[in-house]
């Protein structure tokens, strides 16, 4: 007969506790990591973790995609490339809290980010309605999150050029 615990039960000192599950974290070095562009494309800023997908005996990874010579999509592609950055080293820190190396790449890229993220912001307007400090009204003093062009608009790229 199989016995069922409830949570009630595993806390209690009384009961036997049984061992449900246990995490394993494969150890991993920091042999290096790749530039942001780079660590977008492959989808790891890690290059020990990076395993192409293999289809019909061909490796294949993301297309080089073109970004656009405008500002506002320079800025944007630096900011989405540094932010995916900073979110794969923080992962590997939470396993390796004492690298002061890869400390130090998050600092920058978060740093790096921020300034990006302000420079497009006092350009282009908002980017998110949360966290975009003073982007979300305009001169007027009026909310202006809703005011577009959406990034799903082609305008989106044309209207405010060359501001």
């Amino acid at each position: 007969m199989e016995v069922i615990y409830t949570m009630h039960q595993l806390n209690r000192a009384e009961e036997p506790v049984m061992e449900l599950a246990q995490a394993y974290v494969r150890p991993q070095p920091l042999d290096g990591v790749f530039s942001p562009e780079e660590g977008l494309r492959h989808g790891t800023a890690f290059p020990n973790l990076y395993m192409p997908y293999v289809a019909n005996n061909v490796a294949t990874s993301l297309a080089e995609v073109s970004v656009p010579a405008s500002d506002r999509c320079r800025l944007l592609d630096t900011i989405t490339k540094l932010d995916f950055m900073a979110l794969d080293l923080q992962l590997y820190l939470n396993t390796n809290p004492s690298d002061q190396n890869a400390i130090e790449m998050y600092n920058s890229c978060i740093a790096g980010s921020q300034a990006a993220r302000e420079k497009y912001e006092a350009n282009y307007g908002p980017l998110t309605a949360f966290r975009s400090e003073g982007a979300t009204c305009d001169q007027t003093g009026q909310w202006a999150w809703n005011s577009g062009p959406w990034p799903w608009q082609a305008e989106f790229f044309t209207d405010m050029e060359g501001k």
